[in-house]
């Protein structure tokens, strides 16, 4: 594993929870561009939902897509979030969230929604390389 000091740890938590905080806020906007625009673009990407695998960005974002697409509105409050930096440019975290769906039919779904996220600092910032996801019904 790399070696840095703490002060470049903390840079590194500072600027992967600052991405995920503007990432929650495209996903409670249900802005799909805005969204998609937190993954790499030069990188390989990956994603998991529930048991469902991803092998690339352009598949991930139209399914997504498809869900947002979906939805009146939808909010998505983190409980508890933890940024491990593994290198200068990497970093995983792990979050809890409460979420709540209003559907297209009026109907108001709510779920514990949990991330694991690979994050990677490139030529345009802090991106998602993999992501995880799942949920249980509240």
């Amino acid at each position: 594993m790399q070696q840095f000091t703490e002060a470049e740890k903390d840079e590194v938590v500072r600027a992967v929870k600052e991405q995920f905080d503007q990432f929650v806020s495209a996903v409670k906007k249900i802005d799909t561009k805005s969204w998609a625009s937190f993954y790499s673009d030069d990188s390989p990407v990956t994603a998991v939902a529930g048991v469902d695998f991803y092998g690339d960005k352009k598949t991930w974002v139209e399914t997504v897509g498809e869900y947002f697409s979906q939805r009146k509105s939808q909010t998505i409050e983190p409980v508890a979030v933890k940024i491990t930096p593994l290198a200068h440019d990497l970093a995983l975290l792990v979050s809890e969230e409460n979420t709540s769906m209003t559907q297209g039919d009026g109907s108001v779904v709510k779920s514990k929604h949990v991330f694991t996220m690979v994050w990677k600092n490139e030529k345009s910032g802090w991106k998602v390389l993999h992501s995880h996801e799942s949920w249980v019904d509240s």
